[in-house]
Parts: C-alpha cells; structure tokens; sequence
C-alpha cells in the first residue's frame, strides 16, 4: 500500500513540475527589458520557447570567440559549408522568470537538424557547448564556458574525419596551458605549445605534417628565450640554432646545409649582428707580412695597390708559418 501511495505522490508531482512551464511559439512572445513574456502576460514566462531566432540570444565573449575560432580553423581547411555563424538559426529555449536559464538547442530553419546545443544559467552561458556539421551528424566543436568566458578545454574537430584540428585549455577566456594544433591531412600534431594568461609560456614543438620534429624552443611572457632550433624533416639534422634573451638574438647564431655542414656563424647582441675584430698579429709577424708585401710589388710593380683584405690573408699565412 505504501508504494503504491509513493508512486500517486510522484506522479502527482511530476504533473504539477510540468505545469510550472510551458512550451510556446517565439511569435507568441515579447521581450520587455531584456525579459521574455507571453503576449498579454504581467509576469516573466518560465517554461520554453520555440523558433526563438538565435540572432536575440544573450551571446558572451567565451561563446563568440568558439564560434571565431571554429570558423576560421574551418575556413584555413577551405571548408566554407559547416560554419554556424549568420546561419539564421532558430532554437529552443529555457527561460525561468523571463531569464535565459537551462538547455538551448539551436537548429537549421525549416528542418530538425540540430547545429550546437549549449546551456545557460542565471542568463549567461554555463557548461558545455558542442557545435555541429551542416548535416547535424559530426562534431565539430566542443567548449566548456564559465560565467560566459571560456574556461576549460576547447577542442576543434576535422568536419570529415573526426579527427582533432585544435586543443587548448583555457582560463577566464584566455589560454592556461598546453595548446595543441593538428595537421588536416595526417592528423598528427604539428604544435605543442604551454601558455599562461593567454601568451606562449614555456617550451614549443613544431612538427611536418608527418610527425618529424622541425622546430623546438622556449618561450616566456610571449617572448623567445634560451636556445631555439630548427631541423630538416628528412634526416633530423640541425638546420638553425640561435640563442634568444627578451625575444631578441644574444648569442650565437650558426645555420647548416642539409648535409650537415656548418655554412655560417654568427655572434649577436640585442638583436644587432656582432662584427668580429680583426685578430692581433703576433711577434714577428709584421716584418713577415711586410716581405710578402714586398714580393708582391716585385712581380706587381712598384705602385701596385695592397688592399686590406691581402694584408689579413698574408698575416694568417705568416701566423702559421
């Protein structure tokens, strides 16, 4: 007896829950003072709306920016199809009291297909947001938002393969720590990166489109510091190293070709290339470089030109001698 009494009471309840909302048409509603009504009606609807255009949804910056960054990763892959911005979107609502407060489900016009669900709470977009194709069949997007700034990790997906485009972890809309972005046409990661308030912090990896290491460096505040590499993809030999302090050059500088030999080296400080002194003559050397002068006019003639250049090739010869 005892449950089936339980059991009235939790139906009775559930009908009166139901009867605490109600499910309208958008075109039967206003909105006063950024409250939603039902025509006629003194007080804020509490219940769900339909075919609420999305155009007049309270959007935040965490919610635009995913929807930026989707877009243009899309558009850098030449997918001009699957984005979901100035879609005319129309969607279901959850209001309490006239305030944006519970699931939105926002669909193509004129059809079911559902391109991204996300959540509000107290009118301000909470929680996760997932973004799909033009179909309505493949993820493209998935973010987290706190108090309508992105807060958690956002991860871009290849619209055909599913695979991952972009990920990064973010704090107060701004990127908090590893950054990752992947190749379109491999999949496999072509950055790692850490990041702090929104700027490259830490060490970075860059990767070809098949996965070889080609670039490795530290970065602080947004700046290059320490030693920076760079490799050719096909062996894995050093093609540049160059050392970095408050994003300018200090240090040296060397650049090889691709088999290995150094073909240059330089010395740098704050950003500006070091010119090298001449190195000092040794004891003795003077009257050595002098008879080379000497000879030289003997077969030159007397009024022959010795320029500087034939001077610092005769000194090093003298210094091995």
């Amino acid at each position: 007896m005892f449950k089936k009494i339980a059991a009235s009471l939790l139906v009775a309840g559930s009908i009166l829950l139901a009867g605490c909302g109600k499910s309208i048409e958008f075109r039967n509603t206003e909105i006063v003072n950024g409250a939603v009504y039902e025509k006629g009606a003194n007080q804020p609807l509490t219940g769900e709306v339909t075919n609420f255009p999305e155009r007049l949804l309270a959007f935040q910056v965490g919610h635009n920016d995913l929807f930026d960054t989707l877009n243009r990763l899309l558009s850098l892959i030449g997918n001009t199809t699957d984005g979901v911005l100035g879609q005319n979107l129309l969607c279901t609502i959850t209001v309490d009291k006239g305030r944006l407060d519970g699931p939105v489900t926002c669909f193509t016009p004129r059809s079911t297909v559902v391109r991204y669900q996300a959540r509000y709470a107290g009118g301000t977009f909470e929680g996760e947001t997932t973004v799909f194709s033009q179909d309505g069949k493949r993820t493209l997007a998935i973010g987290h938002l706190k108090g309508g700034l992105l807060d958690g990790e956002l991860e871009v997906l290849h619209p055909e393969t599913g695979k991952p485009l972009y990920r990064a972890d973010y704090k107060a809309n701004q990127t908090e720590g590893t950054i990752e972005s992947f190749s379109a046409k491999t999949g496999k990661r072509v950055l790692s990166a850490g990041s702090v308030a929104g700027k490259y912090d830490g060490q970075m990896q860059r990767y070809s489109e098949q996965g070889e290491l080609i670039y490795r460096g530290t970065y602080a505040s947004g700046v290059k510091v320490g030693l920076h590499e760079e490799f050719y993809p096909d062996s894995g030999k050093p093609s540049v190293s160059a050392e970095w302090a408050n994003g300018q050059l200090n240090g040296v500088v060397k650049q090889w070709n691709a088999q290995g030999t150094l073909v240059e080296e330089a010395t740098y400080k704050d950003g500006v290339k070091v010119v090298a002194r001449p190195e000092p003559r040794t004891a003795g050397s003077d009257d050595c470089v002098s008879k080379m002068a000497a000879e030289y006019r003997k077969e030159a003639g007397k009024a022959a030109v010795v320029r500087a250049g034939m001077l610092d090739e005769w000194a090093a010869m003298c210094r091995q001698l």
